[in-house]
């Protein structure tokens, strides 16, 4: 487990938030992985200053930049983040909010890789793929394109129950939609799941020490 905290960076129209890691628990973890708090916190400064450069941070005609993160899974040794960052550019028709996804194994300080959790060949993007479907007629969204399948790099975030897949406004469906999130619980994922990956050990896998 992971100690955060939150800091800030930026000054009035600019104003974001970001979480920083200052130690792992319990100790004995913290002294055997000690380099990993800082691993990470270089995760998050290149992931935080990617977004607000892609919203206008630097250029003159910012009206308004908010960043906030929430972090949506902290134990075993794994800690997954949601971020968003919500910008008004001057003359912009409309504000733009973009979200990203940080997850990382604590015991590495690597960050993972959708086809990390899974077996290889293991049909994961199919099984995946046929549950947003079902979401999306579910929920009546209204599509824009066609959804086939999920990409490789396609973009999410962890939580206890649920592998949270999701797609940026605008790009799925209109942006009236908003950001379109579909929670994959991990039962339906549990054939297909790489058992010496962060799903196995947060399911309880088999010979994996977790903290």
């Amino acid at each position: 487990m992971a100690s955060v905290v939150e800091g800030k960076v930026g000054e009035p129209p600019i104003q974001v938030a970001f979480p920083e890691v200052v130690s792992l628990f319990p100790l004995d973890e913290a002294v055997k992985f000690k380099s990993v708090p800082e691993r990470v916190n270089i995760l998050i400064r290149q992931l935080v200053e990617g977004m607000m450069l892609q919203q206008g941070w630097g250029q003159d005609n910012l009206l308004e930049m908010i960043g906030t993160f929430r972090v949506t899974l902290n134990k075993k040794g794994i800690l997954s983040i949601r971020f968003e960052n919500f910008s008004m550019l001057e003359m912009q028709a409309h504000p733009s909010t973009i979200v990203r996804g940080l997850t990382v194994d604590l015991k590495t300080g690597k960050a993972q890789q959708l086809s990390d959790f899974f077996k290889i060949n293991s049909g994961y993007r199919l099984i995946i793929s046929e549950e947003i479907k079902r979401q999306i007629k579910a929920r009546g969204i209204e599509l824009i394109s066609d959804f086939n399948r999920i990409n490789d790099d396609q973009e999410f975030y962890l939580t206890d129950k649920a592998l949270v897949i999701f797609f940026q406004e605008g790009t799925l469906a209109p942006r009236v939609w908003g950001m379109l999130e579909f929670p994959i619980p991990y039962t339906l994922l549990a054939n297909v799941i790489n058992q010496e990956g962060l799903l196995a050990r947060l399911q309880g896998g088999r010979s994996l020490r977790t903290y």
